[in-house]
């Protein structure tokens, strides 16, 4: 087991929605503290082959299994996170749009994070684990917490500023959310 800064999809698969799904649950076993939060990629291949049908072409290793929107929250309930469902985005949003969505999700007292499926030059998801805040010359910025499970050297997790992520997120056009009941 290892920080789960560290840990992510190998290049050029599309496990990715694993990985994102993964970190929801890690959120749920730990209540939500971010900065504790272990897991190991074997495990996450784990999860996959047990959910996938058909398997995985070579079990317990990378591979090209994209989670599809629908199956997003059979495979958190198969993780043991139930009540998230599937919000589609049936058109392009502007940053206020995604804003304006994500932020209540993120502070139900039953969520433990977003799964953002974005299908703008490349499918992808990542997961948003909450909120924090940076300190300013003016104050605090409200900042989100984002896992980004691409291949990568270094950290896969970042605070990005509320703003900045919305407007990152539109450009990217989402095409889902999976997102805690009310």
């Amino acid at each position: 087991m290892a920080d789960y800064r560290y840990i992510g999809q190998e290049k050029g698969t599309l496990d990715c929605g694993f990985f994102a799904a993964y970190t929801l649950k890690l959120m749920q076993d730990t209540g939500g503290d971010v900065n504790n939060l272990q897991m190991a990629q074997a495990e996450v291949y784990a999860a996959r082959d047990a959910f996938c049908f058909p398997p995985a072409p070579s079990p317990g290793q990378p591979g090209d299994q994209w989670l599809d929107f629908n199956d997003a929250p059979l495979f958190l309930h198969d993780l043991g996170v139930t009540g998230y469902w599937v919000e589609f985005m049936h058109r392009a949003c502007t940053a206020e749009d995604l804003l304006a969505r994500l932020v209540p999700h993120l502070k139900r007292p039953n969520s433990h994070g977003v799964m953002v499926a974005q299908i703008g030059s490349a499918q992808h998801w990542i997961s948003l684990l909450g909120e924090g805040r940076a300190t300013a010359e003016n104050g605090y910025v409200p900042e989100i917490i984002v896992y980004d499970p691409a291949y990568r050297e270094g950290e896969r997790v970042q605070a990005k500023a509320r703003e900045a992520l919305a407007e990152d997120l539109a450009n990217n056009k989402v095409g889902a959310l999976v997102v805690s009941a009310l």
